[in-house]
C-alpha cells in the first residue's frame, strides 16, 4: 500500500496498516517484532490472531480490539498497551497508537507499535515490591 514509503520501510518501529480489523500492509519492523519471516506471515491476519485469548485483567482480546479500533476510528487515534503472541509463540507487551487515515473514501487505521517488555516488567516488580513493603510494615506491631 505505501511500500515506497521510506519512513514506513526504514523505521526501526513495527507498522502496520489496518482495513476492517485486518493487516493490509506492514513494514519490516512489524515483520521482526511479530516474528514473520514474509509479509504474507501477517497480511490478512488480525492482530486478535496475535494476541492471547485474554489479555492480563481477563478481558477477551478480540472483542477488547474490535472497541479500541472503533474508539480509534470515533476520536482519531487511540493509545494502549497490549499482551502480544509473537508466532514463535513468544510473549511480550507492546504500546500502541491506532491512527485512522482517510484513503480511496474510507477509515483505515495505521498501528505504531513498540516493544515495552521490559518497561513492564520493571513496573510490574515496582509494583510488587511496594505491595511486600506495605504488607510488611502492616504486619509490625505498634
Amino acid at each position: 500500500m505505501w511500500p515506497d514509503l521510506a519512513l514506513f520501510q526504514h523505521t526501526s518501529d513495527a507498522l502496520a496498516v489496518i482495513d476492517g480489523d485486518r493487516f493490509v500492509d506492514v513494514n519490516p519492523g512489524a515483520l521482526r517484532m511479530f516474528g514473520c519471516g514474509a509479509p504474507d506471515h501477517m497480511l490478512g491476519y488480525r492482530l486478535a490472531d496475535f494476541s492471547p485469548l485474554q489479555q492480563v485483567r481477563g478481558v477477551l482480546s478480540a472483542p477488547t480490539l474490535a472497541a479500541l479500533a472503533w474508539r480509534a476510528r470515533q476520536l482519531g487515534n487511540q493509545r494502549f498497551d497490549w499482551r502480544c503472541v509473537g508466532r514463535t509463540g513468544r510473549q511480550f507487551w507492546i504500546d500502541v497508537l491506532l491512527t485512522r487515515v482517510p484513503h480511496e473514501g474510507r477509515h483505515l487505521l495505521c498501528a505504531a507499535m513498540r516493544e515495552i517488555t521490559a518497561r513492564h516488567d520493571e513496573q510490574v516488580a515496582i509494583y510488587l515490591a511496594l505491595m511486600a513493603t506495605i504488607a510488611a510494615r502492616s504486619a509490625m506491631p505498634g
